[in-house]
């Protein structure tokens, strides 16, 4: 549930009309590029994740290595039962509306990106841009059409 709902979030945005799949609206967040360096916000997701599936683990294991359920039950008191309020808790945050609030949030992340898009490449025609940018870039910078017929006239 926090991959597909939460991740998105801290992923760039791919505007719908860059998209390789802008047909496909069911899928609307895709895998950036990998050359896409993560950002301050995704590498923080990132170590709370691990931290997060290492803590669950850790809790779930302990009664293995314990091996007798009384005893179980003692130490996962003692850590005041984190690994069943934090699985409950984020079922019950996506059960009752925090799917719906993350997908929003991603939506308007998209509908913002789509809007900076076509501000930014606004007046320039699709043929001049062929050959201009890289496979695959979320956003096609302007300066670099500007910067194509400066050097043509130069050299």
């Amino acid at each position: 549930m926090c991959r597909a709902n939460l991740r998105p979030l801290f992923l760039p945005v791919v505007p719908e009309s860059s998209s390789p799949h802008h047909h496909n609206h069911q899928h609307r967040h895709h895998r950036p590029e990998e050359t896409t360096r993560p950002t301050i916000a995704k590498r923080i997701y990132d170590f709370l994740g691990a931290v997060a599936a290492t803590s669950c683990m850790n809790f779930c294991a302990c009664s293995f290595i314990i091996g007798n359920r009384r005893e179980a039950l003692e130490a996962w008191s003692r850590v005041y039962y984190y690994g069943v309020v934090g699985t409950f808790g984020m079922f019950l945050f996506f059960l009752f509306g925090g799917k719906h609030l993350t997908r929003g949030l991603q939506a308007k992340r998209i509908r913002k990106a789509e809007k900076w898009q076509e501000e930014t490449t606004k007046g320039i025609k699709v043929s001049s841009l062929k050959g201009k940018q890289e496979p695959d870039s979320y956003v096609v910078a302007p300066l670099d059409v500007v910067a194509a017929k400066v050097d043509k006239k130069l050299l």
